[in-house]
This record gives structure tokens, sequence and C-alpha cells, in this order.
């Protein structure tokens, strides 16, 4: 040990981390102690730890799993950033996913929607035509009021044979 190393508390101010999370990350292997003082337990940490270090704590900060973290150290900077833009992304789509649910429940309550009434009953077999058409959240009310007023119903049904011809 020299006197670059650095008691646990010091190196985790100097780096921002706190010494449960330091203690997590060495048993994790992702920022494992320089030094381990036997007798005393004391974990001291080498000065050029210090980068990986707070590469951890940022990651952290984006909410990032320790596993995943653990995968990222390994990467050279340059694929780290692409792994991170990628994540990055991908939680924007998915924040993005959830903008429009809100929006959509926020629509949903300004509006005077009466609730579903469900009621279940046994009917004959019935031949039906349908239409799928894929849609997102926030144009899903307004597709809705337009099927309602360009569905067609058959009524009364005609008879049509159980072979379909």
């Amino acid at each position: 040990m020299t006197r670059s190393h650095l008691l646990a508390g010091r190196f985790g101010a100097a780096t921002r981390l706190s010494p449960k999370a330091l203690r997590l990350y060495a048993e994790q292997g992702l920022l494992v102690p320089a030094y381990v003082d036997p007798q005393t337990g004391y974990r001291y940490y080498a000065a050029d730890q210090a980068p990986r270090a707070r590469l951890i704590g940022r990651l952290r900060q984006l909410g990032l799993p320790v596993a995943r973290i653990a995968g990222l150290l390994d990467l050279s900077p340059q694929a780290r950033a692409i792994e991170l833009r990628t994540w990055l992304e991908a939680q924007s789509e998915r924040l993005s996913g959830h903008a429009e649910l809100v929006e959509a429940m926020a629509r949903q309550a300004e509006t005077a929607i009466p609730p579903l009434a469900i009621a279940l009953r046994d009917v004959a077999a019935t031949k039906v035509v349908s239409r799928r058409h894929l849609v997102t959240v926030t144009d899903l009310d307004a597709i809705w009021r337009r099927r309602k007023q360009t569905s067609v119903r058959i009524w009364p049904p005609r008879a049509v044979p159980a072979t379909g011809r």
C-alpha cells in the first residue's frame, strides 16, 4: 500500500459514492478495493480507480442495474457510447408510449364516457366479418368514433348455412 491509496470513506467522498455503494460494487466485482487491511478490514482504493468509480456512479444515475453496468464497463468507450445511445433511444420510445397513454387517460377523464356495461349471454353460431387496423393510443378516440358511425349491421340476421355457402 502506498500514499496514493485512500480509505473507502475518502475515496467515496472524492468519487461521490457512498460507503454502502462501494461495498456493493466490491461484492459485485465492479470496483474491488486495491488493498484490504487483514487486521482491521479497512478497504483502500487506489487513485487510479477514481475514473472507473465515477463512471459507475454516472451509469447508476441513469438508473442502470448493476448487472448491466458490469457489461458496459468491459466495453471500449466507443462501444459503450453506442450501447448507451441505443439504450437511451429505447427508453425514449418507452416514455413516449407512457406519455401517449397518460394523454389518452386525461382525454377520457375530460369527456363524459359512461361506464361499460358488461353482460354475458349465449348466442348461436354466427358468421362474422371483421376489419383490423393498427392505431396509436393518441388516434384511438377518433378512430373509435369513426368506426361506430360506419359499422354495418345486418339485421335481422340472414340465415347462412353451416357450410358457409
